[in-house]
């Protein structure tokens, strides 16, 4: 019995996510068209930010090996930028993925492509977005929870989704942590910013 209730909890968890990410893309789009269509405005376009990929070890190898369970990805803005978007896709860390040239986060709203998150593990990482240097560096060392982010961009326990955010400033950071005592991952991270871009 705990077993199925454990089954239907995970279930009903990943599912959740995977609704909110749906939902959350087509927001995107139907944004993303309804500003590309107001006559007497600038044009408001997507441009690509950054991608990176992160490796972001288990804590038993962090202890053991001196891995770490921890990685930043800094997020710099470009001038005009009215929100920002990202995507991040968690692997197991052996694997070798990478998305075509037309699967890119960046590819897909650029051309208001209708697209699945890509989910193939069942591991998960906590989510910060972190907005001073000193956080950043309290955030990257392992055990340390000292450290401040914007609490609602905040996700605890999530595999691969999607997320908008509405804070532009110069000082910003992406901050992955793997949960997992015994499985390394990799991360990747894709960022694209929504706004007037001259």
């Amino acid at each position: 019995m705990k077993t199925t209730i454990i089954i239907a909890t995970f279930l009903l968890s990943a599912f959740s996510n995977f609704c909110e990410g749906q939902t959350i893309l087509k927001q995107i789009l139907t944004a993303l068209q309804s500003e590309g269509n107001s006559p007497g405005t600038n044009p408001v376009i997507v441009k690509d930010v950054t991608t990176q990929t992160l490796i972001v070890n288990s804590s038993s190898n962090a202890r053991i090996s001196g891995g770490k369970t921890r990685g930043v990805v800094k997020v710099n803005l470009p001038a005009g930028t009215k929100k920002w978007y990202y995507r991040v896709t968690v692997l197991d860390a052996e694997r070798e993925y990478k998305y075509q040239n037309n699967e890119t986060f960046y590819y897909l709203l650029n051309n208001n492509k209708f697209f699945e998150t890509y989910s193939p593990t069942t591991e998960a990482i906590d989510f910060y977005i972190l907005g001073h240097s000193g956080d950043r560096e309290s955030f990257l060392e392992t055990g340390n929870n000292n450290f401040k982010s914007f609490s609602a961009y905040t996700k605890i326990g999530i595999g691969s989704f999607i997320g908008e955010c509405n804070i532009s400033q110069e000082n910003l950071w992406i901050g992955i942590k793997n949960l997992n005592t015994m499985v390394g991952l990799k991360v990747i991270v894709e960022v694209v910013a929504y706004g007037n871009f001259n």
